[in-house]
This record gives structure tokens, C-alpha cells and sequence, in this order.
């Protein structure tokens, strides 16, 4: 049976891969959120140092408290408490420059301070001053003083921060789980086909059904930074992603993604320069490769990043030459620091492309595409849990077939949930289970579709 590459066995798109490891930044809010214990000194009353508060829980209240901490901080040079938590409330902000001119100073005037070094270690970060913000952490977590609570994320940030140092970096990750649809099969096994305008039924055979069973998934990913003179910097990343089941040989897939992303600061933005590669492996047989070239834009807004941008790709089926085409499309979207609300992490990422046909005999023509990407990044219990939700539409140009329900234009409908826990079991390894479900809905009963899979496993990294 000829299938649709919108049906093909998928994980996450190129250009998702694509996207640059500072995506969103990191919740400096969230650290100082936690670690409302931490300032434990009892300072002048007209030096708050916000000992048991919480930060403010939105923007504007945020930057009232800035202003009065302002105002008051002439007369509070040689109060490190104080400075500690002005610090924290500009780091709140997204003002991490600002923010380490005063934890500095609280750390000169008291080196063992808690709270300073904990939003210090925050700002090194956010100022993409990886080596120190990872020598703080680990000095942190070697610390027994500092509070429990602080120590999951704290690993998280600095297991983070790794990853951005120039160098080669890597991750392994192998675990065993169970799908009810392994070769992502129709849902229905009978079906109709249209001659002369009448109906005929007809059966898949067994191979088109769902599969359901159990498989090993292995997962390796590498990369290297390169900084230059001024200030620009080169990610390179590769992915490669494997799938047996012993029980169904026949869906095992290998999949390998490689990305070079070319950043650097234009005026107060940050501009992005992406190529990419990828190939899937069906059956021993190249199924698909893409090439891929785009440029974006990343901006702040108060504790948001926005990112716009364009992108070409040209995808190649070999053994289907004629669903091959070439896709511009259009990304944009965002992701935001939620102060006060304990490290969660919204984004939000759109995409739209038109796959116009290199063959004019591709079943539908040309594909108009929507894409809709939600995440949420929360800590649970002591480890992370990564909630992601997407949405997308697919249209066609012109009828799929003459045989399916007389030529009918085809329209798909596809929603996924992804939900993953990774929990620190010491540095460099984690435990990651994770849970799937898919749905695919169309016009065309043959293009409908459903999936449930649940994965456990182990990760190292490096």
C-alpha cells in the first residue's frame, strides 16, 4: 500500500532539532522562587533583603520592587543580604548583567552567602558565561549547606550549562517499552475502493495492520560549540535514533538528524543561521532524506523569547519518487519564564509550509501544512517532567486517488501528546520514562489512524 509521508513514522521534525539549546533560557525566577529559606540574615529595616519572601508572581509587581530596592540602594553598599536579593529580583527580570554587578559585590563583602552565590551561579548562566556558572553549581551541590530543594534544580541548570561549553558534548539513552500501532497502520482494516462511481470493499493484508508489541529504542546525540573573536558561536548536533522489536522486524527504523546552527548577536537581537540533514531507514532501504537551510530572528521581551523566521527544505522519497517536494515555510513562536510559578517553563511554537510537488503525479498535489507545538517544563517530585501537546492540518491541493471515495480532496488531523520524567539518579545519569499518544484523523478512513506507547529506560550524558 502507497502511504502518505504525513503518515510515516515520526518523532520529532528536523527543524524542531534544529532549534538552537538556548531556546527559551533558563528560570532565574524559579531559583530565587525556591530558595525563599535561603537568606536566613535579619538586615536593617531600610535594607530589605527579603528573608522569607517569595518573589513577586508577575512582571509589574516585579519591577515596582526593583524601583524601591533602587531607591534604597545608595544607602545599602555593605549589606550583602541585600544585595543578594535585589539581584534576585533582577534576575527575575531577565537583567542578568545588572543582576551579577550586585551579587558580586554581596560576594565580596560575604563569600559563603547562600543566596548570592545561588543567583550568581543564575546569572552566570543567563550571560552565557557557561564555564564559571558550571563551577558554581558543582561547588553548590558539593556543598552540603545548600537546601535539598535547590539541588534538582540546580543539576538540571548546570547539566544544561555543559552543554554550552565549547567542546564536544553527548548523551546515550536505551529503553524498553511497548506501542499499539508499531508500523503506524490504519486503525480500520476494511475499507472502500471507488470504480464508476460504486463501492467495493476491500481488506488489508496482515503486514498493513496495526502492530502492536514490544521494542528497544536507543537514542544517541552529540555535538560540539565552537566561540569566535566576536562573539558569534557554531552548534553543531547529531541525532540518531534506532527502533527493533523482535517481534516485528519489519518496523524497525533508524533515523539520523544532523543540524549546524551559525548564532550571533545583530543590534539587540540574536540572528540565526541553520542547516540541516536527515534521513529515515525502513526495511534496510532509504524511506526519506531532507536537506534543509533557514534563518531566524530571537528577541526578549520582558521574560520571553520570540523567535520569526523563514526555511527551505527539499524532502526525497526513493522509493516513492513521486511524493518528493519542496517546502518553504514559516516558524515563529516563543517560550517564557514564568516568575513565582516554580520554574514552568510555556513555549509555544508555530509552523506553516506548503510542500509544493516535484512530480505532477503525487497523489493530492501540493500540501498545504499547519503545525502547533505546545511545552511545559515543570520539576515533579525530584526530578523534571516535559509536557509537550501538538496539533496539525494538512490539506490538500486537488482528490488523492480516483479509488478512494470518488477522488475526494484529503484532509488529516493529527494530535499528539508527549509526556517525559527524567529523574536524576547521580551526575551524568538519569532514569527516563516516558508516555505517547497519537491520533490521526481524515476524510479518508484508509489515512486514520492511533497509537499508545510507554518507554522506560536509562540515560548518560557527558
Amino acid at each position: 500500500m502507497m502511504f502518505s509521508p504525513f503518515c510515516l513514522p515520526k518523532h520529532w521534525r528536523l527543524y524542531f532539532c534544529l532549534l538552537p539549546l538556548g531556546w527559551g533560557g533558563l528560570s532565574a525566577a524559579a531559583v530565587a522562587d525556591e530558595r525563599e529559606a535561603v537568606i536566613s540574615h535579619s538586615p536593617q529595616a531600610v535594607c530589605p533583603a527579603g528573608a522569607g519572601q517569595k518573589l513577586p508572581r508577575n512582571v509589574d509587581d516585579l519591577q515596582v520592587l526593583a524601583r524601591q530596592l533602587a531607591e534604597r540602594e545608595p544607602d545599602c553598599q555593605e549589606q550583602a543580604a541585600f544585595l543578594a536579593w535585589y539581584g534576585a529580583v533582577l534576575n527575575a527580570l531577565g537583567q542578568a548583567e545588572a543582576a551579577s554587578t550586585r551579587l558580586e559585590r554581596a560576594l565580596m563583602l560575604e563569600p559563603e552567602l547562600l543566596a548570592a552565590r545561588v543567583e550568581y551561579a543564575v546569572a552566570l548562566g543567563r550571560s552565557s558565561r557557561w564555564g564559571e556558572a558550571v563551577d558554581l553549581a558543582d561547588q553548590l551541590l558539593a556543598d552540603p549547606s545548600t537546601p535539598q530543594r535547590l539541588r534538582v534544580p540546580l543539576r538540571n541548570y548546570r547539566d544544561y550549562w555543559a552543554t554550552r561549553l565549547p567542546g564536544f558534548w553527548g548523551a546515550a539513552q536505551v529503553q524498553l517499552g511497548y506501542s499499539t500501532n508499531l508500523n503506524t497502520a490504519p486503525s480500520r482494516s476494511s475499507h472502500f475502493l471507488t470504480f464508476g462511481g460504486q463501492e467495493f470493499p476491500f481488506d488489508l493484508s496482515e503486514s498493513e495492520q496495526p502492530r502492536a508489541g514490544s521494542a528497544v529504542m536507543v537514542e544517541l546525540v552529540g555535538g560540539h560549540e565552537s566561540q569566535f573573536g566576536n562573539g558569534d558561536q557554531l552548534y553543531a548536533t547529531t541525532v540518531l535514533r534506532m527502533r527493533h522489536s523482535e517481534q516485528y522486524n519489519e518496523t524497525d527504523y533508524l533515523q539520523a538528524d544532523g543540524a549546524l546552527n551559525w548564532t550571533g548577536e545583530v543590534n539587540s537581537a540574536r540572528f540565526n543561521r541553520l542547516l540541516g540533514a536527515s534521513v529515515q531507514i525502513l526495511q534496510g532501504g532509504a524511506s526519506m532524506a531532507a536537506l534543509r537551510g533557514g534563518a531566524n530572528y530571537e528577541y526578549s521581551v520582558r521574560n520571553c523569547t520570540l523567535r520569526g523566521g523563514l526555511d527551505l527544505e527539499w524532502r526525497a522519497y526513493p522509493d516513492e519518487r513521486t511524493l518528493d517536494g519542496v517546502v518553504p515555510g514559516l516558524i515563529f513562536g516563543g517560550r517564557c519564564d514564568l516568575p513565582g510559578f516554580r520554574m514552568l517553563q510555556p513555549g509555544l511554537h508555530v509552523r506553516l509550509e506548503r510542500d509544493y510537488a516535484t512530480h505532477p503525479e503525487r497523489p493530492g498535489g501540493d500540501q498545504r501544512r499547519l503545525e502547533l507545538i505546545a511545552g511545559l517544563r515543570h520539576p515533579l517530585a525530584a526530578g523534571w517532567l516535559e509536557t509537550i501537546l501538538s496539533r496539525q492540518w494538512l490539506f490538500d491541493q486537488h482528490g488523492y486517488s480516483p479509488l478512494l471515495e470518488n477522488n475526494n480532496l484529503r484532509r488529516l488531523d493529527k494530535t499528539q501528546l508527549k509526556l517525559e520524567y527524567k529523574y536524576p539518579i547521580e551526575a551524568g545519569w538519569l532514569a527516563v520514562t516516558g508516555y505517547n499518544w497519537a491520533r490521526q484523523d481524515s476524510n479518508l478512513s484508509l489515512f486514520r489512524n492511533q497509537e499508545q506507547s510507554a518507554w522506560l529506560g536509562f540515560r548518560r550524558q557527558w
